[in-house]
């Protein structure tokens, strides 16, 4: 029972150092079960498969080639969310190599590409060496490094 005094509030039948050490306990035990729970969140994703990412990367190129748009992949499944400067540009893609390398990183696989690109206004082809990174989650993205 709480009591009132000059000194102020006390409690009359506890001394003051237990009343620290409950809330320290209490503030600990709230912790680990914070911890251990994970705050609600999901586990990140597992990286896609090299053979996956190939896939997903070759899918994405192939709408690109074919004049498609990124509505088209966004509508497919599983959806793939890609960004391309090239393409917003309105690059053409001609044509594209993927090699078999790649390097897994966080939820992320790197794959290596060449690009055969006509630039607008441009009167020549250029080929490029570019890197996208597939990265797995829903929706399947990919962007370059």
């Amino acid at each position: 029972m709480l009591q009132f005094s000059r000194a102020g509030w006390f409690a009359s039948n506890q001394p003051a150092l237990s009343i620290v050490v409950r809330c320290r306990i209490t503030g600990l035990l709230a912790t680990a079960c914070a911890v251990l729970i994970g705050c609600g969140q999901a586990p990140p994703p597992p990286p896609p498969s090299p053979d996956f990412a190939a896939k997903a990367l070759t899918d994405f190129l192939e709408t690109w080639k074919a004049d498609g748009s990124a509505e088209d992949l966004s509508r497919r499944t599983p959806p793939i969310r890609g960004v391309e400067p090239e393409w917003d540009a309105g690059t053409k893609l001609i044509d594209y190599e993927i090699e078999e390398s790649g390097n897994t990183f966080g939820n992320s696989y790197s794959v290596r590409t060449r690009l055969k690109v006509r630039r607008v206004n441009a009167r020549r082809d250029q080929l490029l060496q570019i890197i996208y990174i597939v990265s797995a989650g829903d929706p399947l993205t990919i962007v370059r490094e």
